[in-house]
């Protein structure tokens, strides 16, 4: 459809608001969560922890590069 707004009208538009509205919810979520986890944690045994494993997830990175850690 042309219009957004008469395309969330539709019942496929509805679904798919809903949709994008879970999916930023669970992530807004998850980035809430590793925020918090974070400081608490501390970055040094973080790292530990993730070389253990050999994965540093992306939001892992964008937060540590947020928090102020200039070892990336």
């Amino acid at each position: 459809m042309y219009i957004d707004f008469l395309y969330y009208l539709t019942p496929d538009g509805q679904r798919f608001r809903r949709a994008c509205r879970l999916v930023h919810d669970f992530t807004d979520a998850v980035i809430r969560e590793r925020r918090r986890t974070l400081p608490d944690q501390g970055v040094e045994d973080f790292l530990k922890a993730k070389a253990r494993t050999k994965t540093l997830d992306f939001i892992d990175v964008l937060l540590l590069t947020k928090v102020g850690f200039r070892g990336i």
